[in-house]
């Protein structure tokens, strides 16, 4: 019996707990006064990692994408979160000052420039011809163009494998400048010609040089420039599904381990995982869920938790295999008249007038003799039907 088989026990979210938002409010209260402000940064995720994705879609080098923080607060949202709800806000702190950012003066342009066309023989008809097409015609706009022309010219000249062929190894060795598997992904190219020059992260404020959907974001080029510090769920039901689950797991796996018990038992009935109750243990020599080891200790006819407990059973989990408890009940209660009132209300469970094998092996004398001389046909309709069927078997 595995945890997955058990998947059906993780409650539905609560009604209440659906979308509401959880990662603004908490972000204002945690950063909006920090002193760091300016070198924070946020990601949304899907998973709960951090990292480059090769399989980028967009006209951007590869990279970890993310909006500046302060920005975030001061916008009090971000215009793209990916098709997919994302499940986590991730705050990352910038490790590096070498950015890339309007701060780029042309003289540093043309520096730039310069090693890129010594380096990639770049005819200088072509590269002015680049830096003329630029949409920015910044210094910024215009190295940001350069380097994706020129990313696009070196990914027709490189036949090898692109960037989503390549094995976690071969990407790395790409992106650490390793030529051992160089991609035809213009997006690894471009990645590797910023980080050439100098640079592990550039920062748009507002100009859309990056991409005109997001005005205002940072790529981050490499892990070296960044540090996970902080994250939050996106909203109380990412929350409620992660951290609830979570607890869930642990529960059944604590319940198939050592079983239960009485506290126990009270403890999920106030917490309302009502389905919870029927998790078997699976280790030692019992083999108990709640209601067959409340009818155990019901043994000296104390049955108050056996009563509290069926209700549950019968609305929340149906009582599919009667016959079982119905065992432990009369080898457990027949002894003890106190407790002829529960097991007769087990019995009239029935859905039927046939009785397990087992019972009709170690237990048919006790049974009828409880059947004939302690109940009447008005305590249980079934009651003649049950002892014709347990005497001609």
């Amino acid at each position: 019996m595995k945890f997955g088989q058990y998947i059906e026990l993780f409650e539905d979210v609560p009604v209440g707990l659906k979308n509401k938002e959880l990662w603004l409010d908490y972000l204002k209260e945690k950063y909006s006064k920090s002193k760091d402000l300016d070198k924070l940064y946020v990601s949304f995720v899907n998973v709960d990692k951090i990292g480059i994705n090769p399989k980028s879609p967009y006209d951007t080098p590869i990279g970890v994408y993310t909006y500046p923080l302060e920005f975030v607060l001061e916008e009090e949202d971000v215009p793209f979160r990916g098709e997919i709800k994302p499940k986590k806000v991730k705050v990352l702190k910038a490790l590096s000052e070498k950015v890339l950012d309007a701060y780029l003066t042309e003289a540093e342009l043309n520096h730039y420039k310069d090693i890129l066309k010594k380096q990639y023989k770049i005819d200088s008809v072509e590269l002015l011809e680049w830096n003329n097409k630029a949409r920015k015609k910044t210094a910024f706009g215009k190295l940001w163009n350069i380097t994706r022309m020129l990313s696009l010219k070196l990914s027709k000249n490189k036949p090898e494998k692109s960037a989503k062929d390549m094995t976690p190894d071969e990407l790395a060795d790409a992106l650490s400048g390793v030529n051992k598997t160089p991609a035809k992904n213009s997006a690894v190219i471009w990645n590797k010609l910023l980080r050439d020059l100098g640079f592990d992260y550039v920062q748009d404020n507002g100009f859309g040089i990056i991409h005109p959907s997001e005005p205002t974001q940072a790529v981050f080029l490499t892990p070296k420039a960044y540090k996970v510090i902080d994250e939050e769920f996106v909203d109380t039901e990412e929350r409620f599904k992660e951290t609830h689950n979570k607890e869930t797991k642990d529960l059944i796996e604590k319940i198939q381990k050592d079983g239960w018990s009485p506290k126990l038992i009270n403890k999920i009935i106030e917490e309302k995982r009502y389905s919870l109750l029927k998790v078997f243990q699976i280790t030692g020599d019992k083999s108990d869920d709640a209601l067959s080891l409340s009818i155990w200790l019901s043994k000296n006819g104390n049955n108050k938790l056996f009563e509290k407990l069926l209700p549950y059973f019968l609305k929340n989990n149906k009582l599919e295999n009667i016959d079982f408890y119905i065992g432990i009940a009369i080898e457990s209660w027949l002894d003890n008249k106190e407790n002829y009132v529960p097991l007769l209300k087990l019995l009239s469970l029935k859905p039927d007038i046939k009785f397990d094998k087992e019972i009709l092996k170690t237990h048919p004398i006790r049974l009828l003799n409880f059947l004939r001389n302690y109940i009447t046909n008005d305590d249980l309709k079934t009651r003649e039907a049950f002892i014709k069927y347990i005497e001609e078997n």
